[in-house]
């Protein structure tokens, strides 16, 4: 009979973004409707020049595998477009990977670059998959809490008395999910001279770097010495919206490309091709879709934030990223998880316990869905309130 191995048994399979999703579609199927706050997927087409590309491609000889770090044409141009955003040159040929979604780029960064027992400090609240996947690396995944705010406001403190002899890794999500802040400013520096004086390796997640609705978007890439020690994790699931097509991507110093590469090739081989030269388009042509999500997203932002300031209990911090909100729901005096179970139930909405991110009594609002349900569900969520604080 199968025993259920030591790490699987550290990783949750209740209570996530997917679980609550699954809930929420079964009573969708049985006649109910539900406003979908819980899924952080852009609700806009992708670009038609990408899905041309694709089909195009699909009926011509884009069948077969790519080369193992992606066809030449597509990290050419995530290098000219990274590139361009950041002032840095990128070496198409050395330094990026074309991966299975920026899931993919995360995981075999675990894999190639920790042993096991080695220590992966993670910013908390953070991404539920970060936990998860070092767990299944054989790493030891270190949950260190940030203030939450506008920014992140980390706690160095608590940062510094984390770190031991087994620290090898620090993962940072700017703007972060799912709380909408980023890192900036002092508080960036900081974190980079702590990177370099314990001699980490970072992973900067940037899958919401476009989504910044205030303020400057700043890469940790940005600062000195962060290049040689830095893999770039992106993906265009986000940006272009194109999350089914599993197009991510990491670039990465060349000291560590060669053991990305292998893992690469270990676990899916090569991407899918013809989901690449869709890709291609993407980044040539896409950029009006882009500027439309963010505009759309800003506007679904502040109509979250009107409600939530109409709910007694409920605390939150303004969101300067991201598509997400993170309020607290401390003083309603139930679980995070009652509080989703009442809200699906009652009230037709799908939430995500923020036990799920790595704090509790929270929940995440993902603002992914049209203005005009956004409206909708945030007035349930305001009846929600009321009612439960009555109780």
């Amino acid at each position: 009979m199968f025993a259920m191995t030591k790490k699987m048994s550290r990783i949750p399979f209740e209570g996530g973004i997917r679980e609550v999703l699954a809930a929420a579609e079964k009573m969708e199927r049985e006649g109910r409707k539900i406003v979908h706050f819980e899924i952080g997927r852009p609700d806009f087409d992708s670009p038609m020049e990408a899905k041309k590309a694709a089909a195009e491609a699909v009926l011509g000889e884009y069948v077969h595998y790519s080369p193992i770090p992606g066809l030449r044409e597509l990290r050419e141009e995530i290098a000219s477009w990274e590139s361009h955003r950041r002032g840095i040159r990128f070496d198409p040929e050395e330094q990026i990977i074309i991966t299975c979604g920026a899931v993919e780029a995360l995981i075999i960064s675990f894999v190639a670059l920790t042993d096991p027992g080695d220590e992966i400090l993670i910013l908390t609240p953070c991404f539920p998959a970060y936990r998860d996947q070092a767990v299944l690396a054989c790493a030891v995944p270190v949950l260190v809490p940030v203030r939450l705010g506008q920014h992140y406001e980390i706690d160095f403190e608590a940062l510094e008395n984390a770190v031991t002899p087994r620290t090898k890794m620090l993962i940072l999500n700017s703007p972060n999910n799912p709380t909408g802040a980023a890192v900036e400013g002092k508080d960036l520096d900081r974190l980079c001279d702590f990177i370099v004086r314990h001699d980490l390796i970072a992973i900067s997640d940037e899958c919401y770097g476009e989504f910044l609705y205030e303020g400057v978007s700043e890469s940790i890439l940005s600062r000195p010495a962060m290049a040689e020690r830095t893999i770039l994790v992106n993906a265009l699931s986000k940006s272009f919206s194109m999350t089914g097509w599993r197009i991510g991507y990491a670039i990465a110093p060349r000291q560590y490309y060669s053991y990305l590469c292998k893992t690469h090739q270990l676990f899916t081989t090569s991407t899918c091709t013809f989901s690449q030269k869709g890709a291609i388009e993407a980044l040539k042509s896409g950029a009006s879709l882009t500027e439309r999500m963010i505009a759309d997203f800003r506007n679904r932002r502040n109509s979250v934030m009107r409600a939530l300031d109409r709910c007694k209990g409920i605390t939150y911090n303004r969101p300067v990223g991201a598509f997400y909100v993170f309020p607290s729901i401390e003083k309603m005096n139930v679980s995070a998880f009652e509080f989703c179970r009442f809200m699906l139930e009652e009230e037709g909405i799908a939430l995500v316990p923020g036990d799920a991110f790595g704090l509790e009594r929270h929940v995440r609002i993902a603002y992914t869905c049209p203005e005009k349900d956004v409206v909708e569900g945030m007035e349930r969520f305001v009846h929600g309130c009321r009612t439960l604080s009555m109780r």
